[in-house]
């Protein structure tokens, strides 16, 4: 599964099973944890989860097992949306017999690689998060549509223990389709659930048809100074979360005038290269070696994100283009 996709339902962020203790559900009729709830991260925060796939087929056979650790670097926040730059690792285990232990088979492809991206949520009165319990809504979910499910529904159900408020989409008995009288009726056959907590995203989803099954879950995380389960360290330390150095601040380069019109400029000549990206994550403008000038008349009026890197390490500051 792309770590992208994934990130649509996080990082991207169960009952985990670290994190809970008791659940009753909720006895009045509230939509909490809305969508502002769930992904209400703040810089420093980070995460770490695991994706496991497998198939009943002869019996419980794994077939991939995918782990990343990330890092919330930058938060931009509006009205509507949520947009957040995340650095990490992620490595990727795929099996090719019955074996998780990669040691013991020569068919298991294993690639390690760097997350630097940018991840934006928005938020509107029709999205799934901020729906009440009981509220029916789709379930879009990329492997329902690979195993040839389409038009599936389910349930919103609202949780809360005596510290953590959780919402959870589907659940037993709870995939629903319509039948030939237009009436939504169970789909027993197939089980989906996912749950979110609020400061956390997604920490929890399962799916499971036929001969398929599919579990995403938070394994670790550290929001507010306190983590909460085991971080992977050690075993490829060059990829770690932790070892990625932070981003300068914004005062540690200039950049002017801002808000500009036709160019922006900056008080150093040593830039190695410089991006610009727009709210929706689109990269609109990319040099190497800029100087000190960067023409930006092509870009409609706006707020960016401007990330530079200087002396190895990257310098970022939001832009106004008038």
């Amino acid at each position: 599964m792309r770590f992208s996709y994934f990130l649509a339902f996080i990082t991207s962020l169960l009952y985990c099973t670290f994190a809970f203790s008791s659940v009753n559900q909720y006895q009045n009729d509230t939509c909490k944890p809305s969508f502002k709830d769930i992904y209400n991260f703040e810089v420093g925060n980070v995460f770490q989860y695991c994706e496991k796939s497998s198939t009943s087929a002869g019996g419980s056979i794994p077939t991939s097992e995918i782990r990343y650790q990330f890092t919330i670097r930058e938060k931009i926040a509006t009205e509507n949306s949520v947009k957040y730059h995340i650095q990490g690792w992620k490595k990727s285990m795929f099996y090719y017999n019955s074996s998780y232990d990669a040691s013991q088979s020569l068919d298991t492809t294993i690639t390690e690689e760097f997350i630097d991206e940018y991840l934006q949520y928005v938020d509107s009165t029709l999205h799934f998060l901020n729906m009440c319990p009981k509220d029916v809504v789709p379930i879009d979910y990329e492997s329902i549509k690979e195993v040839g499910l389409h038009s599936v529904f389910t349930r919103i159900q609202t949780f809360t223990s005596d510290t953590h408020m959780v919402k959870t989409v589907g659940g037993q008995n709870n995939v629903l389709q319509y039948n030939e009288k237009d009436s939504l009726i169970p789909v027993n056959d197939v089980f989906y659930k996912a749950e979110y907590r609020a400061g956390l995203g997604l920490v929890n989803l399962e799916f499971s048809f036929l001969e398929k099954r599919e579990r995403i879950f938070l394994e670790a995380y550290c929001v507010n100074n306190d983590s909460v389960g085991d971080f992977v360290s050690g075993e490829y330390p060059a990829l770690s979360a932790t070892s990625i150095r932070p981003l300068k601040t914004e005062s540690d380069f200039d950049m002017y005038p801002n808000p500009a019109k036709e160019a922006v400029y900056f008080n150093s000549d040593e830039i190695t290269y410089i991006e610009i990206v727009n709210l929706a994550g689109q990269r609109v403008i990319e040099k190497n070696y800029p100087g000190r000038k960067v023409n930006i008349a092509q870009l409609k009026p706006g707020i960016y994100l401007t990330r530079i890197k200087l002396d190895g390490t990257w310098r970022v500051k939001k832009l106004v283009k008038k």
